[in-house]
């Protein structure tokens, strides 16, 4: 069933706030959600509530991380109907569930676990992907958001996620799991993810510039094309699909 865009928003939201406070917990950022009883905000918030301290944190994190705290870029979601609308008692259920388990998680279970609220697939023989050279290109076929590049970039310890990856998406929950990749990978910027849910825009870079791995799901897992129609479009790459 097609949800509501307040509905995506909010799930969209959910995961940048449990990102936010990972970042946060692991000292990547300065404690705001996590700061103990919310001091700083409690003396200057005035009348505004808690969707408004998130709507706060997401536009700066915007700087830096588009996907996923932009919705105009997620969702096109106009402004009016962004993060300051949810609930106040919404956005205190999502921080009171911010427990050590979920600060703490390692990054794959992390991604799992935003796979899960995003209703993205979240389960895959992951020790199947090729391990990335520094070298070499990599693309990843919609359908998972960013996934099995991050997967494979564990055990790459030369290989980056805007060098060497291109996460290709085609829904706004794929966008929004692409933007939480980079944000566990500390990777600023979109310049790795983009649109293209046919594969115009892959098929027309591989003529230009080879893609050396291709990643996807095995169609019997969700994947709209098989190792005979990709190697027809990417002839000189090694297609995995998990």
């Amino acid at each position: 069933m097609a949800l509501y865009t307040t509905e995506r928003r909010d799930i969209v939201a959910h995961c940048l706030l449990r990102a936010l406070a990972r970042r946060e917990r692991s000292g990547r950022a300065p404690k705001r959600l996590l700061e103990p009883n919310l001091a700083t905000w409690t003396q200057f918030k005035g009348n505004l509530q808690l969707q408004h301290l998130l709507a706060m944190l997401a536009e700066d994190a915007s700087l830096r991380y588009p996907l996923p705290a932009n919705l105009g870029i997620v969702l096109g979601l106009d402004i009016a109907k962004g993060f300051s609308h949810i609930a106040n008692e919404t956005v205190y259920g999502w921080l009171q569930a911010l427990t050590d388990e979920v600060l703490d998680a390692p990054r794959p279970d992390a991604l799992a676990d935003y796979a899960k609220t995003l209703d993205l697939p979240a389960r895959f023989a992951g020790a199947d992907l090729h391990k990335i050279q520094s070298d070499k290109r990599v693309l990843e076929l919609p359908g998972t958001g960013g996934q099995l590049v991050a997967r494979a970039l564990e055990r790459s310890p030369d290989a980056y996620l805007h060098t060497n990856t291109t996460v290709l998406t085609a829904t706004w929950a794929e966008r929004a799991m692409a933007g939480l990749v980079a944000m566990e990978w500390d990777a600023p910027g979109v310049d790795f993810a983009r649109d293209d849910a046919d594969l115009a825009w892959a098929t027309d870079q591989e003529q230009r510039h080879r893609f050396d791995l291709v990643f996807g799901l095995l169609p019997e897992k969700g994947g709209r094309w098989d190792s005979l129609a990709l190697a027809g479009r990417f002839p000189l790459a090694t297609i995995v699909l998990v």
